[in-house]
């Protein structure tokens, strides 16, 4: 049963790891001030957008599998905030369903991008300043790298599960590695884009680097390639949207349940989950739970959401 509970939370809207039901191409999720762009969870490239979030994230990666954090567990997005000391947030509804954050916690980390490699949060300034921080606790661990002492505008920054970091610079438009663990003044370049890629943020994906990013009046999302430092467009979007930048992939769900943690509170199976499903199936206004969409199947309210729910609640599948 507890496999199979298991299995049904990583089908879940928020926990998104690939699998026979995975879309061919990432799931993109990127964020420009507070309004939060969603690309590709239906696997045709549609854009959705959603306005209102409660702050403006720097930062989007996700939680590997096996890998559990304060707040937050393995297919889950975070967010960091540019406050300081950095928050740090669990995005809720990351791939379906409307996206919002609930604070986890917070750590020193100078703002810029984030990654989660061997048990630890990783991040980077925009001066290629590497620390290091413990998940639970988020105190830093050991001394920081200056992997740089000439690269600037470093926003991006994701590890390729081997041995090999990647960070991205706006000052010039390039794409640089360093080998793990990290080391002083050790970025080497890797390729270089004519266009104006800014500060926002990469994340790889079946073995490339993917980038979000603001150019011009367009959302521009593409990958690198990390042999050849060749970056190639996928998608563009008008959008009169600007602000601080974030941005995360994963591989989506097209259909499937929710997880059973209805209200995003890190504590499952408990009572809690049941009352608030069925205070927001009566109307009531919960902001941290998910929608009453229970199956994700665009019909609600239903009587199979209810079936589906405590279905997944008892251990099935759905």
């Amino acid at each position: 049963m507890q496999t199979r509970a298991i299995q049904a939370v990583w089908a879940a809207m928020g926990l998104v790891f690939a699998s026979t039901c995975a879309v061919a191409e990432p799931v993109c999720l990127m964020n420009l001030g507070n309004t939060m762009f969603r690309v590709n969870a239906d696997g045709a490239g549609t854009l959705e957008t959603f306005t209102g979030l409660s702050t403006t994230p720097v930062a989007m990666t996700q939680v590997p599998p096996g890998v559990t954090m304060t707040g937050a567990g393995p297919g889950d997005i975070i967010a960091m905030d540019p406050s300081s000391p950095n928050t740090l947030y669990k995005v809720v509804n990351a791939g379906a369903g409307t996206p919002a954050l609930v604070r986890i916690g917070a750590c020193a980390s100078n703002g810029g991008s984030m990654a989660i490699v061997n048990g630890e949060l990783v991040t980077i300034d925009a001066g290629g300043l590497v620390k290091r921080f413990d998940l639970n606790t988020f105190a830093q661990i050991g001394t920081s790298v200056d992997v740089t002492p000439t690269v600037t505008n470093i926003g991006g920054f994701a590890f390729d599960g081997v041995a090999t970091w990647y960070v991205q610079s706006a000052s010039p438009n390039s794409l640089f590695r360093f080998a793990a663990p990290p080391a002083a003044n050790s970025l080497t370049l890797v390729g270089t884009t004519p266009l104006d890629i800014g500060t926002c943020g990469i994340e790889m994906f079946d073995g490339a680097a993917w980038l979000g990013t603001k150019i011009g009046a367009n959302i521009v999302i593409g990958s690198w390639n990390v042999q050849t430092g060749v970056f190639t467009t996928r998608w563009q979007f008008p959008t009169p949207i600007s602000g601080n930048c974030g941005f995360v992939t994963f591989a989506g769900e097209v259909t499937g349940c929710d997880d059973i943690d209805f209200n995003n509170n890190s504590v499952f199976p408990e009572d809690q989950d049941v009352i608030d499903f069925f205070n927001v199936l009566a109307g009531a206004d919960c902001p941290t739970c998910n929608d009453i969409d229970f199956n994700n199947n665009s019909v609600f309210p239903e009587d199979q959401d209810v079936i589906d729910f405590f279905n997944v609640l008892a251990g099935g599948t759905c």
